[in-house]
């Protein structure tokens, strides 16, 4: 585990999955969720802080991809160097074909993954085609936000975008006012908007912006399907709300030789 701390926040990171574990402003609880009870299984799928997800996100656009949520997530990571500034740390990672990848996607690929902890969370995936054929790809930031309750929060800045909910087949719905929490959720939102996390119990306000990222994932298991993860104890889905950056589904990237894209996802955090 690699230490980001600095005079501004406390955060973590592992290369395990490039993996970001924690990250919290000083004087601010903790603004990522994590498991007391994570999954350490090889292969095991983490849930908590920012799981990197790619080259395809869930089952894929095909439906049957696997691993869920692409191989990235549980690769080793090759950590190229932490540097610290006036007011943050900035951790930068690399995984390319050579040392990981699938039948599934034999693109040439090489990911850049830079974490910029401070009072400001800043996160970019670079992803580059270094091969000579084009591929596409997903991709997302699968991040776990720490609330008080999810019952009691709610969801600014999406009233009025359309989104694909899982749960129903996919079906595509619109938005209408802010998003709130009454029991299983797993929608993916076509939305480049700032997003707001609205949370009275701890007091706080937090931001997501997004850069290059045309979807904005809203996702919570509720009770039931809480009970069927190994790293989630029973109380613990009260306690986070997934809001991820990506580019998924119909928008997912598509790179010829040479080509490059980054997504850019930021925290910031605001008293009530």
């Amino acid at each position: 585990m690699h230490s980001l701390s600095c005079t501004t926040c406390e955060s973590s990171v592992v290369d395990r999955g490039a993996h970001l574990l924690t990250w919290a402003p000083t004087d601010q609880p903790p603004v990522l969720w994590i498991s007391a009870r994570p999954d350490i299984a090889p292969d095991a799928s983490v849930h908590s802080g920012v799981p990197v997800v790619f080259p395809w996100f869930g089952s894929g656009v095909s439906g049957d991809m696997t691993p869920s949520h692409g191989f990235a997530r549980t690769a080793k990571w090759k950590q190229m160097g932490i540097a610290e500034g006036p007011t943050a740390k900035v951790a930068v990672f690399q995984l390319d074909q050579s040392k990981v990848t699938s039948p599934l996607f034999p693109g040439a690929y090489r990911a850049t993954y830079a974490i910029s902890a401070g009072p400001v969370l800043d996160l970019a995936l670079t992803i580059e085609n270094t091969g000579d054929q084009e591929f596409t790809y997903e991709e997302a930031l699968h991040t776990y936000l720490h609330v008080s309750d999810v019952r009691q929060v709610r969801v600014e800045g999406l009233d009025g975008a359309t989104y694909l909910d899982k749960l129903n087949n996919g079906t595509e719905s619109t938005q209408s006012g802010d998003v709130t929490f009454t029991g299983e959720i797993d929608r993916v939102y076509r939305s480049t908007s700032v997003v707001r996390v609205v949370d009275p119990g701890l007091g706080r306000v937090i931001h997501v912006r997004k850069i290059s990222s045309a979807s904005t994932i809203v996702w919570n298991p509720w009770e039931a399907k809480a009970a069927t993860m190994n790293d989630i104890t029973p109380d613990d889905w009260t306690n986070f709300v997934c809001i991820e950056g990506g580019n998924v589904g119909t928008d997912a990237i598509t790179l010829q030789p040479e080509e490059s894209h980054t997504m850019r996802y930021r925290l910031r955090v605001e008293s009530l």
